[in-house]
């Protein structure tokens, strides 16, 4: 959806870092890290694929990583002890199968 269009048709061996990256950047301009940390994989996993299989000498693609920033992880929040009585009736009349239903009691518990 985002690389694709813009160099499907290139071929392999006339891909290049900058070209690849002007490509990604507007997707990082927007705040997609996520996607660019996934796109620089995916590519750098097709250079490794040619580079293996003969169809090029080196992976021209290798850093294009560190030219955007990485996402931040950000940890789930947890539950208070004060909250767990409203998520235990909120699972009690939830329209979800028992086993669920059994399943997150457990985890809570």
């Amino acid at each position: 959806m985002h690389i694709f269009p813009a160099i499907g048709k290139i071929p392999i061996h006339k891909i290049t870092a900058i070209q690849t990256i002007e490509i990604i950047e507007p997707i990082s301009a927007k705040g997609k890290l996520d996607t660019v940390k996934r796109l620089c994989q995916r590519l750098n996993e097709i250079m490794i694929y040619a580079v293996n299989s003969g169809l090029i000498q080196a992976n021209p693609l290798s850093g294009i990583s560190k030219a955007f920033k990485s996402p931040v992880k950000q940890h789930l929040p947890t539950l208070k002890p004060e909250q767990l009585p409203t998520l235990m009736q909120s699972l009690a009349i939830a329209n979800i199968k028992v086993t669920t239903r059994c399943l997150i009691e457990r985890q809570v518990v």
